[in-house]
């Protein structure tokens, strides 16, 4: 049956198939391909199936009727509680992976992934991207009862390994052929997509649940504020667009090129809106030259995804050089033509018919966090329609008569390309806006949906960490540097405060004000230094359940090879991504701040030495501050030497092989084991002051003033002589030119470049017995002739070598790193390195004891666990630190044969019982990406 679009054209309604959702038309495919739905090939000479006009899925006609995946056009609205990706950098390096838009391939073109889900999809496609991400802050300051809540499964489809296994029939479920089968993306339990649904809709984190940190622990201030601005933990990312106007220019270019059939082609641009117009934000189609109204108008409002009836809408042809003019179509001439300049395709714009929705319409209100049985109820409003009237007949519909109106309000959410929110006056009428924002973009007008709120409860605190602030000045400087840069932007308090890392913590009351003073603070400038601030989730520490002892990961982008980008990535996905932090942002500090009323919690630190001992340094700082101030530490070496790791049997580095989910699974199974630190006082001589632009020639070190260390702390060994003159080195080079040290093997080069050039040179260390005097434990010590001393606490140094060798002495007992006794061991020389690092000898064992002294009467090299400087003349004390590290050190466990595809399921004897329970496949959708009370067992209308 034709109906008549608004201008008189005739024009074939089209409507979703009952069953699937989708706009399926029947299609004889002629290389082999394979159902989106059961994943079997579809059979015949030429395989005879039905695809989606709108999302290209590919099904058998048997398993049209079962099909619950729903059609990219329709997904967004199933969505209960949006939530907005984080996209990584464009690229063409996403291999045999699908789209999750258009189901397409994603070789050799343009895509993107978020960096928490796995959610793949072109450039071109982003705009249609369903906002589903994993909700990783649930807590609510209004919900008493989410102790008592349930974690549901959030299902992404397709992109499995071709080895996966359905959790339900046991059988492959995996492919690469297509976009095929479910995965959790907490848990990762794969299933086919027939299947899933049989599934309990709990969700218990599988083999991480020991580790994970309950999203209904964590509070946000808005579910609008971008991923990339909490906590700063993916400021590194800056998503790339591709020029769609650039890509459709050579087809523009062309307009009449032929098809197989001989039939002339053109491109035409389909805006949405005057928005669109105005940002040159446009889609498009390819037509046929003598296309008729109807086949335009149907290709237009497909690459919206826009099922609607098409006899709400109409086309008008814009002028590219003056695009506020347009010329509405003449629907009734089957012969129209699309005039577009020379070299340019045309260019239309969709636009809905206004005859009878203008002054009056519907619009769903959602409960958000309210305990009521629906998805949403429609509200009939028209343009005298007020926010308040609204609230009141929204009520009643949610049968919440008893409640008071004014303590609930009304938000404007818009979930296209991420999530904004805006709570609405009393006295805003939401349906004129409505139908401003239609005018502006259709598709707009269609993500964009209203929730009823209630704005008589907190929204809780909102906190901000602030560093690159001025060291070392008073507390009260601090609140005035805040004040003075904030203005208006009042702050409830400001503290704790470090002044030895110029960083400060601020609490918020409202997230706006919050929001506000992060854009002034991440643009001001305090003494010539650009300060920095980032907004840090807050974690309901009561919340967390006995059971639960969550990973805090500090991962350093920096380290060794550059694989912290790599291992970020890895983490977040598999764990609360607000639980892992990068060092490069903001360093330990805001992971450690975010986590300080935590009872009881694990470090994992994925770096070299100087990263772990920065985290403990920081954790020494800041231990007033934290309820539990040493949290057992486990390491993921990453770095060049990595002695720490090597000890503790974390291995000499990690390359690249082990999979993300058995590193983690090993920082959870880790024992708990106590570890030496000490203390290192130095106190030059009182001297005249030497000239800044003095240095020591044979270390090559920059002319420029020093900034020596007063107290360090000392993890692995302490070295004075040759070892540190070598790390000098090599850490100056490094300073000069960072981007050609990206790999261990490069790294370990650069020391033996320099290894050669100390043993053809001066020797800058030789006799260095007779510039230094060593006490141990009161003792004077007589030292061989030698050019280098290390004192060591672990028995692993220069990335793996034992210098004090295996070999049992009746002088001296068996050294570990937990005995409070430190050795003391001379080197002769560079060829003497070599020598230990190849295994052949050992180096001089010369004392042990608890209390060491040592006078340089010259300014020396000297290296705290790999970080170098040269050191003027004085004394050097060094003593027990007051308080041992908690390290945890890796169970040895037997050689297994390695699984595939470890899973992060562990399937129980009342799961298996509840296997053949059927969920209802709306709801299944509708709360796939929420935290539902157990209590709550709430049915949601279909869409």
């Amino acid at each position: 049956m034709a109906v008549f679009a608004p201008g008189g054209g005739a024009v074939t309604p089209r409507e979703p198939e009952h069953g699937s959702r989708h706009l399926f038309h029947k299609k004889t495919f002629h290389k082999p391909t394979y159902c989106h739905h059961c994943t079997e090939l579809l059979w015949g000479v030429l395989g005879q199936g039905y695809v989606c006009e709108m999302c290209n899925f590919v099904s058998h006609d048997k398993c049209r009727q079962a099909i619950v995946t729903p059609c990219t056009s329709l997904a967004p609205q199933l969505v209960k509680h949006p939530v907005a990706h984080c996209w990584s950098n464009a690229g063409r390096h996403f291999k045999k992976k699908f789209c999750n838009v258009c189901r397409k391939k994603l070789d050799d073109l343009w895509a993107l992934r978020c960096e928490v889900c796995e959610y793949y999809v072109h450039a071109d496609c982003q705009d249609f991207a369903v906002s589903d991400c994993r909700q990783c802050a649930a807590y609510q300051p209004q919900r008493h009862d989410l102790m008592l809540a349930v974690h549901t499964h959030l299902w992404r489809e397709g992109n499995l390994v071709a080895a996966a296994k359905c959790v339900v029939c046991k059988k492959n479920c995996g492919t690469t052929e297509c976009l095929a089968s479910m995965r959790c993306e907490w848990c990762g339990v794969k299933a086919h997509t027939g299947c899933y649904r049989s599934i309990p809709a709990e969700c218990s984190f599988g083999a991480l649940q020991k580790l994970m940190l309950p999203p209904v622990c964590v509070h946000v201030p808005s579910a609008a504020v971008a991923a990339e601005t909490l906590m700063g933990q993916f400021g590194r990312k800056r998503q790339v667009k591709v020029d769609r106007d650039e890509m459709d220019s050579a087809d523009a270019r062309t307009p009449g090129t032929q098809d197989e059939q001989g039939k002339s082609k053109m491109t035409v641009k389909v805006y949405d809106g005057s928005a669109s117009l105005k940002r040159n934000c446009f889609r498009t189609v390819t037509v046929s030259r003598g296309a008729s109204p109807a086949e335009v108008l149907e290709a237009a409002m497909k690459s919206h995804h826009i099922v609607d009836n098409p006899i709400h809408y109409y086309l008008s042809q814009v002028d590219r050089e003056s695009p506020e003019t347009e010329k509405p179509l003449n629907n009734n001439d089957d012969t129209f033509q699309l005039s577009a300049s020379e070299g340019k395709a045309p260019a239309v714009c969709l636009r809905f018919a206004n005859k009878g929705h203008g002054e009056k319409g519907m619009i769903r209100v959602y409960p958000g966090m309210l305990r009521v049985a629906v998805a949403y109820k429609t509200i009939p409003v028209t343009n005298t329609t007020t926010v308040d009237e609204a609230v009141q007949m929204a009520l009643e519909k949610f049968g919440l008569r008893e409640e008071v109106p004014s303590y609930y309000s009304l938000v404007e959410v818009l979930i296209d390309k991420g999530v904004q929110e805006r709570v609405m006056q009393r006295d805003e009428y939401p349906w004129p806006q409505l139908v401003d924002a239609r005018q502006g973009s259709l598709r707009q007008m269609k993500l964009t949906r209203f929730y009823l709120r209630n704005s008589s409860h907190p929204e809780g605190p909102v906190e901000l960490f602030v560093y690159n602030l001025p060291v070392g000045l008073a507390p009260g400087k601090y609140v005035s540097i805040m004040a003075e840069l904030l203005g208006k932007n009042t702050f409830t308090t400001v503290g704790p405060i470090h002044p030895q890392y110029g960083a400060s913590f601020m609490t918020f009351s409202s997230a706006d004000t919050a929001l506000r003073a992060l854009s002034m603070l991440n643009e001001s400038i305090v003494d010539e230094k650009q300060i920095s601030a980032m907004l840090l989730p807050h974690v309901e520490a009561n919340m967390i359940p006995n059971t639960v002892t969550p990973l805090l990961v500090f991962v350093n982008t920096k380290s060794g090879g550059c694989q912290g980008v790599e291992i970020l990535s890895a983490f977040r996905h598999l764990l609360n991504p607000h639980q892992v932090f990068d060092l490069d942002q903001g360093g330990p500090l805001p992971g450690l701040l975010t986590f300080r009323n935590v009872r009881k919690y694990r470090i994992l630190i994925c770096g070299g030495d100087g990263s772990v001992g920065w985290v403990l340094s920081c954790l020494d700082g800041i231990s007033k501050d934290l309820t539990c101030s040493t949290p057992p530490t486990a390491i993921l070496p990453i770095g060049t030497g990595n002695d720490l790791a090597r000890v503790l049997g974390w291995g000499a580095g990690y390359t690249g092989n082990d999979d993300p989910l058995s590193l983690l699974i090993q920082a959870r199974d880790a024992d708990n084991s106590k570890f030496d630190r000490w203390t290192i006082l130095f106190e030059p001589n009182e001297v005249e002051e030497k000239s800044t632009e003095s240095a020591m020639s044979s270390t090559g070190a920059a002319s420029g003033p020093r900034d020596e260390p007063n107290v360090c702390i000392m993890n692995n060994y302490f070295g004075v002589g040759i070892d540190a003159d070598l790390c000098l080195g090599f850490h100056l080079a490094r300073e000069e030119n960072p981007e050609k040290f990206t790999s261990r093997f490069h790294n370990k080069g650069v020391y033996v470049k320099l290894s050669l050039r100390k043993m053809m040179g001066r020797k800058s260390c030789k006799d260095l017995q007779r510039q230094i005097e060593l006490e141990v434990d009161g003792q004077v010590v007589d030292l061989p002739t030698c050019e280098g001393i290390v004192f060591l606490n672990i028995r692993s140094w220069g990335s793996g070598c034992d210098p004090w060798g295996g070999e049992a002495s009746d002088a001296f007992s068996p050294p570990s790193y937990n005995d409070g006794t430190l050795e003391v061991v001379g080197l002769t020389g560079v060829v003497h390195l070599g020598q230990i690092q190849g295994g052949i000898r050992g180096a001089i064992r010369v004392a042990q004891g608890q209390s060491i002294k040592l006078t340089l009467k010259n300014d020396i090299p000297v290296q705290i666990d790999g970080e170098p400087w040269l050191q003027p003349a004085g004394q050097v004390i060094i003593m027990p630190s007051a308080i041992q590290a908690n390290m945890l050190r890796r169970r040895k466990t037997k050689v297994q044969r390695r699984n595939t595809e470890p899973s992060l399921f562990r399937p129980t004897g009342e799961l298996n019982k509840a296997l053949g329970q059927h969920i209802d496949s709306t709801a299944s959708w509708l709360v796939g990406s929420e935290v539902s009370p157990a209590a709550d067992t709430s049915s949601e209308p279909r869409s």
